[in-house]
Order: structure tokens, then C-alpha cells, then sequence
């Protein structure tokens, strides 16, 4: 064997290359773009060796004949063998065959040593993006694929193989040559369970491909892979061995051939003229014990040495050893002692500390990164030269291992022999993990990359040394186990620094997501292994939080940790009270949470109410049905979701179910049909038709059949159906009445339903007979459940009102508990344990009952804002999911509602109106309930006066004077009056200044410039001009419905209004006269804000669609550019506001358009119902009357105009 040109597949920037030969563009710019959206990892190949010619001969044309005869069964050929007897060299060597021939598709080969390289979930993608390269019919199909599938990265490996690879080959017309796909070293590839499902998917869907397609797998013998692959018709197995002739005399070849190489590099060396004689070639020949390794690592020693005669006296003396293992030990062995130069301490410790770097690393590092973490008295490259006959390595490039037995040698104190040069893992990755922590301490910062806030995408470079230390650090502290609380110091005064610098930079590398997990991972090492480090554990548990409920914000800009996530971070946390006198960031006060809530995450489903949710048996995928008809699968603990949505169903799915096994998930939609789906691929199994009318409830048997899972349907055209999935064959239980949800018990001999009757029956899941039928509630029942041991059961009615049933018995076994009047009719109920239960309302409320006492266990959970539709527990009973009207799916920690604080609670209040004073001091509001005014102060978040009472209807309008002194508030119709209240009177000193007539009901407020007037909105569409100190009024009249906002021109003589009529008009103050036409350009939207520009010369307006800028004139006007309104609108906010808030979450700075802020996963913009701002902040109101205040600096060097 020897190198040779060899081919290689750049997969990230999509070129074909050939090593020593030039680059080239194989495809057009426009689809390598999109089959770079695959992320495949780089599969470089140019420093890769192939067979010396003539050596492996009837190996490789044994393969060449299989791959190139489409007829035979095997689809499939698995080469195996022991380390280092070639198999990487013997599929490079058949890569370049049949790439010479036109017909490689794809070669992908795995490295331990290399992250992307190592992980099963690229392997399709990579696979994918090479094929596409390879044939441009096949990159069409799948660019098509990477178009309409947004996440098709974040698919399972089944579907991936299915969409990506399978799909695509199917296209091609049958009548053309074979297509040879490579995958070497597959034992490098993650580890047995991390590949299980790769090597899953290769056995089962490799027999959809197209008979052309030929699959060529290279691997050690692993247990897991040989159970795999062997015994399985289409899989052709065959293995190098090692003491074959053929085997012997080819190694034999390439010794003669390295060492006449060797000879002619040292031709003035009177000793080689002759050299090696045949004996030594011989012995070399034993000694290699059928390794190629061996001899390819010998002829590396060799040659390297400045005498090689006398190297090649070092590796012949003592006895041969015919184990193989052990003649690669022993030439390891010569080598370190050879170039270790004795008893050389300095060497051996730089050898110790840079190899035991290169082997515990995550990905292999350059010697300039080694440099950065190791800073040892001598460069890294100094020690690296010296082993070039084990280490793979150019200047600034990666440093990796020859050979993986090197590694394996070192790190094996067996093998190894000798502690000098023994490579402790545990002791390496403590140092590695203390070197990651020292040098990010140095270098992490805030705002790092010198980036500014905006929508745009970020792209900037990290360098290598500060993304392996991040990415990196967790990895390896984790894995020491060994007086391991000696490190708890040094990582909490890490965390206590720089938790969100590294938060941000992992943000930069866009992978925000995987520190949900790591931080997780690190948590659980330190309840392991730290004892009595409470602040360290709470902080890492805090960033955990963190990152669960804001990584939507870190992955859409990293600065966002800054100014939103930490802002709006519960006040008590550690992470909160160590972080939050950050300079800069936004101030927040208000109804904050004091600790976490229950709530972990939040996934929000754009406008798709999720009416359906289920956890798979292991807790790994939430499913939910969607209104639009299609199914969602995202990560339970990252939150991504993985796989594109599933599409059939025409209307929208009511209800999921996953199967025991977690294979298949059914779907019961308003379209009358069930579908089936095979989960792992996403494919559409098969169509369950029967029912007449909506089908409102899916549920598996959990107890297993020898003929197919069965299933159970509940439909509004009064009927229970009992599926047998594989045949498709279903029995007919008529009911009385609709039904509207069903449940089986935990060993699935029983299940029960609930019907809009009233009615809950329990039925023989075999017979479909009638065993129990309980005691009607007084209306619809919603939802039922078995408890976890079957002895009970829950139902939820449309009366409030949640029922246990002894489920032997048909007896009520508690006293049924039911919602407060305020509450709304219950929509969803699951068992939490033993003694409680969890309910979901139409209200979006969530109530914890101890059924047993028939209390509540806390006060309620009221983040959905609208009918909470499904509510799921997981198996292990940690995680509650819930699935709601809002568009929204929560998950929430179900151990957490027991054992932790209460966060901070209030009852639902609605918020009519909000004012804030101009340098934004204070704020009011306007309650519904009570008809009251409460006077906040913004920067204490606490109310400044007692409640203003004497409106005897709801507050409709506030404002403020300019100086803050005075605010005017307007009730509606049955109130009819007008209020002005006077600030400077003291606390217990207010009184209403003007009592207006009965006007109707008041919309719209605001002042004058000079505080000397108020201009009144009503609902029968007059606009009332009034002297506060006269106490007169001007009446203009003209809009045909009610006025929904005013503004005074800068001057004070001019006026301009919007309504409900559609149109916006202008008036002269003091006359009341209509001195411009009415300006109808909103079409059939209301008018929500007016405003003039300060030199009153445009006249701004703005509807739920469009934004409006008028030219005017009092003698006509001139046009009015339009745009679509981006900001959320509300009637209480102005359109020239100083902050707004967009519609994707952006809170903006009007003047500037820079973004300073966005809102939280946790507050929907559904929930902001008023919102409005001053000079320097900005207030919004929710529909559960959380009142939210948002303090800014001005001229934040981190905002960005958003255009």
C-alpha cells in the first residue's frame, strides 16, 4: 500500500475535489447553496491513502464484480476486520475505482476524533448533499425537499434516509449503471446506542433502494454491528483476514516498496545501496502479524530516522510476536523510546500533556489552539515533529492520530506497558477542563464579536481556541469522576463571571440548543459528585432555566440574552441577583416572576391552535395535532422540532395518540378519518375510514397483539370503533350521544368514554361490552383518564366540574371538585399522581387538585390565554404537557409544581386603559372589575396613590397632562362623564375637578401642548373639544361611528381623528370645522392611531393592515404613502410612540427604528391586550393584567436600525 492521488468529497462547500489537482465548481451556485442547507460534515479525503498497485487484487475485483451486478439480492456488502489490517485504505482504494467510472454517489467516512465526523445524525444529510453533488436530477429532488422542509436537518435519522436518500435514488429511471455508496469505519461512529438507529435504518429501508444501489460498510467486529448485519439476506458479509497468503504476500509487496523509497531518499548512505536484505524484509513481514498499520507505522519510524539501518535493527530485535495486538504494542513501544532519547523528562512531560490533549479533545485541534489552552514553556510543535510516524499534522492545521490504535495503546495501561507514556484519560480531561475555564476566564466578555442588535443573521468567526473551550469545557469536566469537589470552586467563580458570555458565544456558533442538554449533563455532575456547594448548583440550575425558556431568543441574536432574556429572568434567582446590575440593559419592573414557574418551555405554533397532545412512551417527541390539519414532532427537552409536519388530513386534527412501542402515531381529525403513521420516517402508513363525522378522540391499547396494535376511536356520529391497525378491520360500538374523548386502562383490559350526555361507561376492551355506566354529570363530559394503578378514574365536564370514579365499582370515590365561578368549563383532565390531579380549562387556566381533599394545591397556572384543549403527563411523571388555543404548547415541570416557591400570583384583572407621564415616572391604569384608576410609580413598580374611584362604568381613556400633574379619564356609556384629577393634591387629597354631562361612552383622550384643553373621542362618533379651566366644549361632528383616536397638531390649533368609520379627518380647533377631506385609505380597518409629524405638515395613521403618511393642505390633499403595519396596534398606543412593538416581538425605538428589546417565549403577543410609551420606556398590559414596565437607556451602542 502507498499513497496515491486520492479523491475527496468536500461536503461543505460543495466542490469536488481531487487531491494535488485543482478546485472546481461541480454544480451550479443556486443548488449547492440549497444542499448546503443538508449541514453534512466535511469528508476530506486528500491526505488519505489507497492500495499500493497491485497488492489486494482479488479483494477489490471481488467487490468490483458485486457492486457492478444490480442483479444480485445483497444491497448491502459488510467488510470487516481488526484494527489496522487496512479497511480504510481498501475503501478509499474502491472509492476512487468507482468514481473513475463515474458511479461513487457517495463516500462518507467516520473518525472518532473528529466531532462532525463521529455523529450518526449527519450521516444521511452527508450522504444526501454528495448525491445531490454526484447527479444533478438527484440534487433537484432533494433541494426541492430542502425547500418545502424547513428542519429537514432536525429530522430522525429514519425519515432522513427515507426523504433524503431513498426518495431521491427511486426518481432515477431503472436502466443505468450502479450507484456505489461507501461508508468506512462505521465503528468510529458514535457508540453502540448512539448508532443503534442508524444501523436500524441501514438493515430495514436499504431494501426500499433501487437494485442498482450498492452500500459498501467498512468496521471493526462490534458486537452491535454483527448483530446487526448478520444473518440478513440482503447484507453480504466478509472479512479480511489477516494470515491468508494473499494477506502475507501483499503486506510483504508494500514493505519492498516503502523500503526502496526509504533507500532512495538516503542514497548517500554507503550502507543502503543493498539494503534491507531479504532476511530482514522477511522478519519485518512476521513482525507486521497481517497488520498493514504495522508495516505503514514501521516504514514512518524508519524512514524518519537519521540512520534508518540502525532503526531497522530497533524493530527486529527480541522475538517475533504472531498476536497482532501485540506486535503493534511493541512497535508503538521502539518508536516513543526511540524518539523519547532515554531519560529526556522535558520530552516526556510536553508528550504527556499534548498527547493526552490530542486524545481526550472533542475534535481534533490545531498546534496554535494546543498552544492557546496547554501555554507550555515550549511550542507544541516542537514535540509533534518528532512523532511523525504516529500523528497526522501540518502547520495550523488539525493534529490527528495515524492510526486509532495509537490512541488506543497509549490509553490502555495494559497495552502501554510503561507509565511513561501512559495517557490517563480521567486525569486529561480534568486538565483540559481547567485549561478550557482559565482561558475562557481570560478572553470571554460581554458582547464579544462586537455585534449590534438586529433581525439580521449573524455570521462572525470565533476563533478556534475560544469554540472548542466553549463548546467543549462541559464535556469534559463531566467525565472526571475523581476528586472532582476540587473543582467546584474554580467553576463556580467561572459561572459567577461569565455564564452569559459563554451563553453568547455558544449562541454565535448557533448552538444554543445543545446547552439545554450540557447544562443538564453538568447539573447532574454535580449532585453527583459536589456536596455542600448550594450556590453552585443553583446557579447551573438557573442557567439550565435559562436556557430552556429563552433559547428562541439566544438563537434568534445573542445579544438578546442581555437585553431580554436576563430583564425578564425571575428577580430571585441567582442567576438574576448575580447578573442583573449588568450597565446598559434594559430595567424592568412590574408583576415579575420571583422564581421559575413550573413552565420549562414554551413552543409556539405560529397561528395553529394545537388542539391534540401526546408524549412518546420515553419521553423523547411531544406530538400535537394542529388546526391546519397537520402533526407536529419536536425534541421534548430541546424543543426543536424534528422532523417536517405530517400532512393528510384536510381539516383539523382533534386528536394523537403514539403506539406502546412509540413506532406509530395515530390521528383523528374533523375530516372523519384516522391516519396512521410510521413515527421514526414520518410516512403515511395507512387511512382508517368508517366514521361519519368528526372524529374528536384517538387512543393505543397499551396490551400488545400478535396480529396488529389496536386502537380505539370516539366520533360525533355517535359511535366507539375499535381498529385493528395492520388489517385495518374495526368493530362498531353505538352510543347515545356524541363522543368526546376516551381513555384505556394502564393493562389495557378495559377503556372508558365520555359523551356530550353527560355519560361515562367502562367497556370489556376485548368484547366492547358494557361494564359500568356511572352517574351522569349535569353536562358534556370533556375529558377522561385512568389513574397510573387503573383503580380510578377522572372526568371533566363543561359544568366546572372534575369526578373520580372508582373504576371497579362505578362509584363516585371522592367528593367532585369544581372550579371556581370565575373559572370556565373544563376541557382536559390528567392523573399527576397519587393524590392529584391536573385540569385544563377554556379559559387557558390550569388547576393541580389534591382529589383526595378536594383542594386546590396551588394557585393557578394562567400562562395559556386561551382554551387549554389537551393536557398529557409523561411516563416518568416529570414533565405535564399542554396544548392550547393560543398556538401554543407548554411543558411544564410536574415535580416542580410541589416542591418549589409559588412564583408571584394575581388574579385575572383586565386592563381598560393606560396613560404613562411623558418622562415615563409614572404610569395609570383602568380596571374593568372596579372601575377604578391606579396610579403606578414606573421606576419602583409600585402604585403611587390609592385607587381613583368614581366612574360608575369601565374606564375607557387616560391621559396625562404634559406636566404630569393632571390625568383625564373617560368611562363608558353608562358612565358617560369625563374625569380630570389633580396629582398635586397628595395621596389622600384627589378629587375630580370637571364632571362632564352624560356624552356617551368616552374612547378617546388626550390634552393639548399646553395642558389648557382635552379632546374627547366618543362612541356616537363626536369629537368634544373642552376648556379645562372655562369648563367649555366645542362639538365636531362628522365621523358616522365611533372616534377611536385623537392628537392635537404640535401648535394646538389643529386636530385629527380616526375611527371605526374607516376614515381619518382633520379639524380646526377652535371653529370645530372640517378644514381637509376625510382620508379613506384604510379601507374596511378601523383607524387605531393618529398622529401628526412635528412640523404638523404629514399626519401619520395606522390600522391593524397599513400605516399611513398623509400629505395635507386645507385646500386638498396629496397623496398618502402606504406601507403594511408591522407593529402590534392597540388603541391605547399612539402610532408615533417612542417604543412600538412589532408583530414578531420587536420592541422598537421609533425615532431611530433600532431594535432594543423582544419579548419572551413566555408572554405571547396574543396576551398583550394595551400597550404604550414614554420618552424612555415602555409598558405593556397582558390580558391577565400583568403590567409590564421596560426602562431604556438611550442610545444603546447595542441597537441597529432594523432596516
Amino acid at each position: 500500500m502507498t499513497s496515491t492521488k486520492a479523491t475527496y468529497i468536500d461536503a461543505r462547500s460543495s466542490i469536488i475535489n481531487t487531491a494535488q489537482g485543482d478546485q472546481h465548481n461541480y454544480y451550479g451556485d443556486s443548488l449547492d447553496r440549497t444542499l448546503r442547507k443538508l449541514e453534512p460534515a466535511r469528508m476530506d479525503a486528500s491526505n488519505r491513502s489507497t492500495c499500493l498497485e497491485g497488492t489486494r487484487m482479488q479483494l477489490l475485483q471481488s467487490i468490483a464484480n458485486w457492486a457492478s451486478h444490480p442483479s444480485v439480492d445483497q444491497r448491502i456488502l459488510w467488510l470487516h476486520g481488526l484494527v489496522g489490517s487496512g479497511k480504510s485504505t481498501i475503501s478509499t482504494t474502491i472509492a476512487n475505482f468507482f468514481d473513475e467510472r463515474k458511479c461513487l454517489g457517495a463516500f462518507v467516512f467516520f473518525n472518532r476524533d473528529v466531532e462532525e465526523r463521529r455523529q450518526p445524525s449527519s450521516v444521511f444529510r452527508t450522504m444526501a448533499h454528495q448525491l445531490g453533488l454526484f447527479d444533478r436530477r438527484i440534487g433537484t429532488t432533494i433541494a426541492e425537499i430542502i425547500e418545502t422542509t424547513s428542519n429537514i436537518t432536525q429530522m430522525t435519522i429514519p425519515r432522513q434516509f427515507t426523504h433524503l436518500v431513498v426518495n431521491p435514488l427511486l426518481s432515477l429511471p431503472r436502466s443505468e449503471n450502479p450507484i456505489v455508496i461507501i461508508l468506512d469505519a462505521l465503528d468510529e461512529c458514535g457508540n453502540a446506542s448512539g448508532r443503534e438507529g442508524l444501523l436500524a435504518t441501514l438493515v430495514t429501508k436499504s431494501i426500499d433502494l433501487p437494485s442498482k444501489i450498492r452500500i459498501i460498510i467498512t468496521s471493526r467486529k462490534e458486537p452491535d454491528i454483527m448483530t446487526a448485519f448478520m444473518a440478513k439476506p440482503h447484507i453480504l458479509v466478509q472479512e479480511l483476514e489477516l494470515t491468508s497468503p494473499h494477506n502475507v504476500e501483499d503486506i510483504e509487496a508494500f514493505l519492498r516498496h516503502r523500503m526502496s523509497t526509504i533507500r532512495l531518499r538516503n542514497s548517500f548512505l554507503q550502507s543502503m545501496h543493498n539494503w534491507p536484505e531479504d532476511d530482514k524484509i522477511h522478519a519485518l513481514v512476521m513482525r507486521a502479524a497481517g497488520l498493514f498499520v504495522w508495516a505503514s507505522t514501521a516504514c514512518l519510524f524508519i524512514g524518519e530516522g537519521h540512520d534508518p539501518p540502525k532503526r531497522l535493527d530497533m524493530l527486529l530485535q527480541g522475538d517475533i510476536d504472531v498476536n497482532a495486538q501485540s506486535a503493534l504494542n511493541d512497535l508503538y513501544a521502539t518508536a516513543l523510546e526511540s524518539v523519547a532519547n532515554g531519560d529526556d523528562e522535558d520530552f516526556r512531560l510536553d508528550f504527556l500533556s499534548i498527547m493526552g490533549m490530542i486524545i481526550v479533545a472533542r475534535n481534533p485541534l490545531s498546534d496554535k489552539t494546543i498552544d492557546t489552552l496547554l501555554c507550555l514553556e515550549r511550542p507544541s510543535r516542537h514535540t509533534i515533529a518528532k512523532l511523525g510516524c504516529v500523528l497526522c499534522w501540518a502547520d495550523g492545521e488539525p493534529i490527528r492520530v495515524v492510526h486509532p490504535s495509537f490512541t488506543d495503546y497509549l490509553s490502555n495501561r495494559l497495552q502501554c506497558g510503561s507509565d511513561a507514556f501512559y495517557i490517563d484519560t480521567q486525569l486529561h480531561n480534568r486538565r483540559l477542563a481547567v485549561y478550557c475555564l482559565c482561558f475562557l476566564d481570560g478572553v470571554l466578555r460581554r458582547n464579544l464579536c462586537g455585534l449590534t442588535l438586529s433581525q439580521a443573521h449573524i455570521a462572525t468567526d470565533i476563533p478556534e481556541a475560544i469554540s472548542y473551550a466553549s463548546m467543549s469545557w462541559i464535556a469534559h469536566i463531566t467525565q472526571v469522576t475523581e476528586e472532582a469537589e476540587s473543582l467546584a470552586d474554580s467553576l463556580l467563580q467561572f459561572l459567577l463571571r461569565h455564564l452569559l458570555h459563554w451563553l453568547e458565544v455558544m449562541s454565535i456558533l448557533n448552538m444554543s440548543r445543545d446547552v439545554i442538554a450540557s447544562l443538564r449533563n453538568l447539573l447532574t455532575w454535580v449532585e453527583t459528585h459536589i456536596k455542600d456547594c448550594s450556590t453552585l448548583y443553583d446557579l447551573i440550575y438557573d442557567g439550565y432555566r435559562f436556557a430552556h425558556l429563552f433559547t428562541p431568543l439566544m438563537e434568534q441574536h445573542p445579544l438578546l440574552i442581555y437585553e431580554s432574556a436576563l430583564p425578564f429572568t425571575p428577580t430571585n434567582t441567582t442567576l438574576y441577583t448575580t447578573f442583573h446590575q449588568i450597565s446598559g440593559i434594559p430595567r424592568i419592573t412590574g408583576r415579575l416572576e420571583t422564581f421559575w414557574s413550573p413552565r420549562l418551555m414554551v413552543l409556539s405554533e405560529g397561528n395553529e391552535a394545537a388542539l391534540s397532545v401526546t408524549i412518546t412512551p420515553n419521553g423523547a417527541y411531544i406530538i400535537s395535532g394542529l388546526a391546519d390539519g397537520t402533526i407536529g414532532i419536536w425534541d421534548s427537552e430541546s424543543g426543536a422540532e424534528v422532523s417536517p409536519r405530517l400532512r393528510g388530513h384536510s381539516m383539523s386534527v382533534r386528536s394523537v395518540a403514539c403506539s406502546s412501542d412509540g413506532t406509530c402515531i395515530a390521528s383523528g381529525s374533523d375530516d372523519s378519518t384516522i391516519r396512521l403513521w410510521d413515527r421514526a420516517s414520518g410516512t403515511e402508513v395507512s387511512v382508517l375510514r368508517g366514521h361519519d363525522s368528526r372524529v374528536t378522540c384517538v387512543c393505543f391499547s397499551p396490551a400488545c397483539h400478535s396480529d396488529g396494535m389496536s386502537l380505539l376511536s370516539g366520533s360525533q356520529d355517535r359511535t366507539l370503533r375499535f381498529w385493528n391497525t395492520l388489517s385495518g378491520m374495526h368493530v362498531v360500538l353505538r352510543c347515545k350521544d356524541r363522543i368526546n374523548a376516551v381513555a384505556f386502562s394502564p393493562d389495557g383490559q378495559q377503556f372508558v368514554s365520555g359523551a356530550a350526555d353527560g355519560t361515562v361507561l367502562v367497556r370489556n376492551a376485548a368484547s366492547g361490552s358494557e361494564i359500568l355506566s356511572f352517574l351522569r354529570s349535569q353536562s358534556s363530559i370533556q375529558s377522561v383518564a385512568f389513574s397510573l394503578d387503573g383503580q380510578l378514574i377522572a372526568s371533566g365536564s363543561t359544568d366546572k366540574t372534575i369526578r373520580i370514579w372508582n373504576a371497579k365499582l362505578g362509584t363516585q370515590a371522592f367528593q367532585p371538585v369544581t372550579a371556581p365561578s370565575e373559572s370556565a368549563p373544563i376541557r382536559s383532565v390528567a392523573f399527576l399522581n397519587g393524590t392529584q390531579i391536573i385540569s385544563g380549562a377554556r379559559n387557558g387556566t390550569i388547576r393541580v387538585w389534591n382529589f383526595e381533599l378536594g383542594t386546590e394545591d396551588r394557585t393557578p397556572l394562567r400562562e395559556h390565554i386561551r382554551s387549554v384543549e389537551a393536557l398529557v403527563v409523561s411516563h416518568d411523571g416529570r414533565r405535564i404537557i399542554s396544548g392550547s388555543r393560543d398556538s401554543s404548547i407548554r411543558i411544564w415541570d410536574a415535580g416542580y409544581l410541589t416542591r418549589a416557591p409559588e412564583t408571584q400570583s394575581s388574579p385575572s384583572i383586565a386592563v381598560t386603559a393606560l396613560a404613562l407621564t411623558r418622562d415615563g415616572a409614572r404610569f395609570a391604569t383602568g380596571l374593568k372589575d372596579d372601575h377604578s384608576i391606579h396610579l403606578w410609580d414606573a421606576v419602583a413598580g409600585v402604585e403611587a396613590l390609592h385607587p381613583l374611584e368614581g366612574h360608575k362604568d369601565i374606564i375607557r381613556s387616560l391621559s396625562f397632562s404634559p406636566d404630569g400633574t393632571k390625568i383625564a379619564s373617560g368611562g363608558d356609556k353608562k358612565d358617560g362623564t369625563i374625569r380630570i384629577w389633580d396629582l398635586t393634591l397628595g395621596n389622600h387629597q384627589v378629587r375630580p375637578l370637571m364632571r362632564g354631562r352624560k356624552i356617551g361612552g368616552t374612547v378617546s383622550l388626550v390634552f393639548s401642548g399646553d395642558g389648557r384643553r382635552i379632546a374627547s373621542g366618543s362612541t356616537d362618533g363626536t369629537i368634544r373639544v373642552w376648556d379645562i379651566h372655562s369648563n367649555t366644549e366645542t362639538s365636531l361632528r362628522g365621523h358616522a361611528r365611533k372616534v377611536t383616536c385623537i392628537a392635537f397638531s404640535p401648535d394646538g390649533t389643529t386636530i385629527v381623528s380616526g375611527s371605526s368609520d374607516c376614515t381619518v379627518r382633520v379639524w380646526d380647533a377652535k371653529s370645530g370645522a372640517q378644514i381637509a377631506p376625510s382620508f379613506n385609505e384604510h379601507g374596511s380597518s378601523s383607524v387605531l392611531s393618529v398622529a401628526f409629524s412635528p412640523d404638523a405638515l404629514q399626519i401619520v395613521s395606522e390600522s391593524s393592515l397599513y400605516t399611513a403618511v398623509h400629505n395635507w393642505s386645507s385646500a386638498a390633499t396629496s397623496g398618502a404613502l402606504f406601507s403594511k403595519t408591522d407593529r402590534v396596534t392597540h388603541r391605547t398606543g399612539n402610532v408615533l410612540d417612542s417604543f412600538t412593538l412589532t408583530k414578531d416581538g420587536w420592541i422598537i425605538r421609533t425615532s431611530s427604528g433600532k431594535q432594543v428589546s423582544k419579548l419572551p417565549p413566555n408572554i405571547s403577543l396574543l396576551s398583550v391586550t394595551v400597550s404604550g410609551a414614554s420618552d424612555t420606556s415602555f409598558v405593556i398590559v397582558t390580558n391577565r393584567g400583568k403590567v409590564i414596565v421596560m426602562h431604556f437607556q438611550e442610545d444603546s451602542p447595542l441597537e441597529t436600525n432594523t432596516l
